[in-house]
C-alpha cells in the first residue's frame, strides 16, 4: 500500500539527510572523545539515517529505528560529558513530529 508522504515529513527528511552526515564528519574531523566513542557515534549516525530512510518510505519501523539511534547517541554523549540541552531538545522535537504522523505510516 502506497502512503503519500506529507510535505512536513519530506522537509524534515531532507534536513536530517543533510545534517546527520555533516555532523558525523565534523565529529570525525575533531576526533571528539576516544576512538571507541567516535566509532559508536558514527554507527549511531548511520542508524539514524537508516531510520529516516524508513520515515521517507512512510514506514513505522523508521520511527523506532530513529528513536533507538538517537537514544544511543545521547547516551554516548552523556557518558563522555558532552551532552547539552540541544542534544535532547532537537531529537525530542523531531520525535514529536514523527509521532504526530505515525498513524499515517504503514
Amino acid at each position: 500500500m502506497k502512503v503519500e508522504r506529507p510535505l512536513v515529513l519530506s522537509i524534515l527528511c531532507v534536513v536530517v539527510f543533510l545534517s546527520v552526515p555533516t555532523a558525523a564528519i565534523s565529529a570525525a574531523l575533531r576526533h571528539a572523545g576516544s576512538p571507541l566513542q567516535l566509532a559508536l557515534g558514527l554507527a549511531g549516525s548511520a542508524a539514524a539515517l537508516a531510520g529516516f530512510a524508513g520515515v521517507w518510505l512512510m514506514r513505522r519501523w523508521g520511527v523506532w529505528v530513529y528513536a533507538v539511534a538517537v537514544s544511543f547517541n545521547v547516551a554516548i554523549l552523556a557518558s563522555s560529558g558532552g551532552a547539552r540541552w540541544p542534544h535532547f531538545a532537537v531529537p525530542i522535537g523531531i520525535m514529536a513530529v514523527l509521532l504526530f504522523y505515525y498513524g499515517r505510516m504503514a
